[in-house]
């Protein structure tokens, strides 16, 4: 967007989570052309996110908003958050206060590190989160994802696809379709790349506000049990288990540093130390021996003969991908996933079964157990596996082994029975949906820290644990294997849920797993592109839907996420009465709230209502809002920002004058609230929409086009960037105003760079704006503005008071050093 000589200005900052999350590091403005478009959206969609608000809206209610800055941390840090998230951690948080809160160090960012660091927090806990890599994702994180990671181990694979359907494989707090992977990300199959899903991963880390507790380029060398006094330690342990001292290297300096921690929590996954081959004659074998680990794509085997070892998933996989570039690849596997396939050698023209390797011979041939030999062999791939790997933990002293693959003593694979639940092992379990039992582990543990559950004693832990061996050596399971769950993981996870007190996996789960296992064994060449479970398709979005009408009529009558409440919409000159979440409004409040309302023309509500019906349709794929009907748009959002109309209008004359353009630029605008609102009800200012993530801009376009709201533009960027010196858009506007929730002093420093001399900085806050005010006034002053004052105006906030809006004149150009770089405001306020 260029800026026009002449016309006024208007920045508003409103409420949004994402103000200040990682977006592009320039400014990328969007000005789009008036095209209609329509929006379809498939039923599947519709059901896998019916109820992702209701769960996006308890990580708003209990998140921590305390950013933490160390030394190799990760610089993205969302310290802003809307009106949602305060007035719900006013009312969680004397439940909060009555837990215990546990200081927590989670070891490991990929996908069981993840969901346990949201769901400690949920529960009010202390936590950070330990990572050596430079980014989170795990075993996801593709090794060429960045420079750093070149030489890194991974199972990755540039081909790699997932062998479940992205459903089941999603988290229940946050459904894994397309829509809800990162921008970036473009993959909408169901059977889809690594790369969709280290998006999703990293979508997830954003909407539940995990990067202010994750900290990159930190490997924990050392943890140890604390040793404190008998008794103290005595009382303590009988319920939580020992303290920890955890030594760890951070940044690029390797910096040594120590901690102590109530828990660890250990997410490390068990995809990086490769397993050794022991093969007769290896060590004579002429040819190139790799684990599969290593492997990236199929080119270095160009008219190769190539031989795997280990038929499971990667095996199978890589053999097919190996096969587009060898003369021929043999694989070898002592068991088969369908037993026929042994007796059916010929997998394609070059790619062939054959039984276990007896021995590697010193002339580069391969001799099978069947007696027969392959000759002239390039390469050896081994595809055997993984070894448990914590070389962090000093096994006596925290009362574990891990002997021929299997991690003991684990109670129900999770809890050393002497330390209780101060050391936990997330995600042992393989042959699994893992996502969503990572979750259910990680209720489970976070409830127990909180003290609001209890082990058994200690004694009946060993038990159950001497009981569960005892049965896996009666089935004559080999040890490696005890931690395989296959088909028993469900009766596994409705075990876990019942610990934890929670909603066991819908059923649809298991039997989509089930077929798609059938469909792999029958058709594996295919079975990503043909499926076989449209009826279970159908059954999951059936109750999905089922379970979103559940969750809105049980979620009672507290205020939770409402800014205004329960007003009247009306539908043929009646009044429609529709599910809300929150209680009727007061005679008072809905005097208010209709006096807003009837300001509008009617062609204004006309595109009002269609902007409300695509903000519902969109809520379904992405968190946009926590209303759940067109009465809650309309009146916890469109009257509240029509609100601020007549503090714009007093403050700034000239914005009456249509004859001249008046510009609006709303930052960090979200779902488009409140610039969205002026545009319609003032067609004669020209509004620019602002944000930091791409999809919102893309829904605002959209709705603008739909609505035929000519009068806005969409720039993706944050407003750090937006408002610095070089930009177009720095001292542009007449008028900067905010609708979130963040200090004075933080919200001065991204407003006031935008206005210009002679404008105004107007901040939409509740009660608390009029204590902030004198804590914010050096801040103002530093970047030109003139003390602050403060009006009421006619609008019922977040937190069922009426509104205080305070506004600032500049006086001076804002010094070219402000805003500082994204991240320093929030750490360091002014």
């Amino acid at each position: 967007m260029s800026s026009r000589s002449g016309g006024g200005a208007i920045l508003l900052i409103s409420s949004s989570g994402a103000l200040f999350s990682r977006s592009p590091s320039t400014t990328a403005t969007r000005t789009r052309t008036r095209t209609k478009t329509t929006t379809k959206f498939v039923l599947l969609q519709r059901c896998c996110f019916h109820h992702q608000n209701h769960h996006r809206k308890e990580m708003g209610n209990r998140a921590t908003r305390t950013a933490r800055t160390r030394t190799g941390c990760s610089t993205m840090r969302a310290s802003a958050t809307n009106e949602t998230d305060l007035q719900s951690d006013d009312d969680d948080s004397a439940v909060i206060n009555e837990r215990r809160k546990a200081k927590v160090l989670v070891v490991g960012a990929g996908a069981s590190g993840l969901v346990c660091a949201k769901e400690l927090r949920q529960r009010g806990h202390e936590v950070r989160v330990f990572e050596t890599k430079s980014n989170l994702g795990g075993v996801w994180l593709h090794a060429t994802a960045n420079n750093e990671n070149k030489t890194t181990k991974t199972a990755m694979y540039d081909s790699l696809r997932t062998n479940l359907p992205r459903e089941v494989m999603g988290y229940e707090a946050f459904p894994f379709i397309a829509s809800s992977s990162s921008s970036s990300s473009v993959d909408a199959r169901r059977f889809c790349s690594h790369k969709e899903v280290q998006g999703y991963l990293q979508e997830f880390a954003k909407n539940f506000r995990l990067f202010d507790v994750l900290e990159f380029n930190t490997t924990v060398k050392e943890c140890r049990k604390k040793k404190d006094g008998e008794e103290k330690l005595a009382e303590r342990e009988e319920e939580f288990g020992p303290k920890w001292t955890v030594k760890y290297e951070q940044g690029e300096k390797k910096e040594l540093k120590r901690d102590t921690f109530d828990a660890i929590v250990v997410a490390n996954g068990h995809y990086s130390k490769p397993r050794s081959a022991r093969f007769l004659g290896a060590d004579v074998f002429p040819g190139k021996q790799m684990h599969s680990s290593t492997y990236k794509e199929p080119s270095v085997f160009t008219n190769q003969n190539v031989v795997l070892i280990g038929a499971q998933a990667s095996g199978e996989d890589i053999s097919r991908d190996i096969a587009t570039k060898a003369k021929s690849v043999y694989l070898s596997a002592k068991t088969w996933q369908n037993a026929e396939w042994g007796s059916n050698p010929n997998i394609s023209e070059n790619l062939f079964r054959k039984p276990n390797v007896k021995a590697l011979l010193e002339n580069g041939s391969v001799e099978f157990e069947d007696g027969s030999v392959v000759e002239n062999v390039d390469a050896i791939v081994y595809c055997i596996g993984y070894e448990y790997d914590f070389p962090f933990l000093d096994p006596k002293d925290a009362n574990f082994s891990v002997d021929d693959n299997y991690v003991n003593p684990l109670y129900e694979h999770l809890f050393v029975p002497e330390n209780r639940s101060s050391l936990s092992f997330v995600g042992l379990c393989w042959k699994v949906v893992p996502f969503p039992q990572f979750e259910l582990q990680a209720k489970w543990i976070a409830k127990l820290l909180s003290g609001e559950l209890k082990l058994p004693p200690t004694k009946e832990m060993k038990i159950h644990v001497e009981n569960f061996e005892n049965d896996r050596k009666s089935q004559n399971i080999p040890k490696r294997h005890w931690h395989c769950l296959g088909a028993e993981q469900f009766a596994y996870n409705d075990r876990i849920a019942e610990y934890a007190k929670e909603t066991k996996l819908k059923e649809w789960r298991w039997e989509m797993y089930e077929k798609t296992g059938i469909n792999k064994r029958t058709n594996p060449e295919k079975y990503r592109e043909e499926h076989n479970d449209g009826e279970v398709l159908e059954k999951a979005m059936n109750e999905e839907l089922t379970m979103m009408m559940m969750s809105i009529s049980s979620e009672g009558t507290r205020r939770g996420d409402s800014q205004v409440v329960n007003a009247l919409a009306k539908e043929n000159g009646k009044e429609k009465n529709e599910a809300s979440s929150d209680p009727p409004l007061s005679a008072s409040e809905r005097e208010i709230v209709e006096s807003q309302l009837n300001a509008l023309s009617d062609s204004q509500m006309k595109q009002v209502k269609i902007y409300s019906s695509l903000l519902l349709e969109w809520n379904q794929k992405m968190n946009l809002t926590g209303a759940k009907t067109e009465n809650d748009v309309l009146e916890r959002h469109v009257a509240d920002s029509l609100s601020i109309i007549e503090a714009i209008e007093n403050t700034c004359p000239n914005s009456k004058d249509t004859s001249k353009p008046f510009k609006i630029i709303d930052v960090g605008t979200g779902a488009g609230f409140p610039g969205m609102v002026l545009a319609i009800a003032r067609p004669h200012w020209e509004i620019s929409l602002l944000d930091s993530l791409q999809k919102r801009t893309k829904f605002l376009d959209h709705v603008a086009d739909s609505a035929g709201i000519k009068n806005v533009k969409t720039i993706w960027s944050r407003a750090e960037d937006a408002g610095k010196f070089e930009s177009e858009h720095r001292e542009q506007f007449d008028v900067a105003t905010a609708r979130a929730v963040a200090d004075l002093r933080l919200l001065s420093e991204l407003c006031i760079p935008f206005v210009k001399v002679g404008g105004a900085w107007i901040a939409m806050k509740n009660q608390s704006g009029l204590e902030e005010i004198e804590s914010a006034s050096k801040a103002v002053e530093i970047l030109g503005g003139e003390a602050m004052s403060y009006q009421e105006v006619q609008s019922i906030g977040p937190d069922g008071n009426l509104r205080t809006v305070v506004t600032s004149y500049k006086l001076t150009e804002t010094d070219k050093k402000y805003p500082r770089r994204a991240g320093t405001p929030q750490k360091k306020p002014l």
